[in-house]
């Protein structure tokens, strides 16, 4: 059975939303991709997961979810090289 998670993933720095950014839950191949505005949703697993938030320029963010939680959102900072 799946549940519905909900979020956003934005820029740590102006809080905009990142478009085109991919949400996955860790060790499947269960992905979405973020909207215009930053916005996305999953269907994923019961249970507790992690989801990870990754956009080219950016560093990586993993979040922990447990059973209970259905909404997660992300800041994601830049990386600079």
């Amino acid at each position: 059975m799946a549940r519905y998670i909900t979020g956003s993933v934005r820029d740590s720095v102006t809080k905009v939303g990142i478009a085109g950014a991919t949400v996955s839950v860790k060790g499947t191949i269960i992905d979405t991709i973020t909207d215009v505005y930053g916005f996305y949703s999953i269907n994923a697993p019961e249970g507790d997961i992690v989801l990870v938030a990754t956009f080219l320029g950016y560093k990586k963010e993993e979040q922990n979810v447990s059973s209970s939680k259905n909404k997660v959102d992300f800041l994601l900072k830049e990386d600079i090289l």
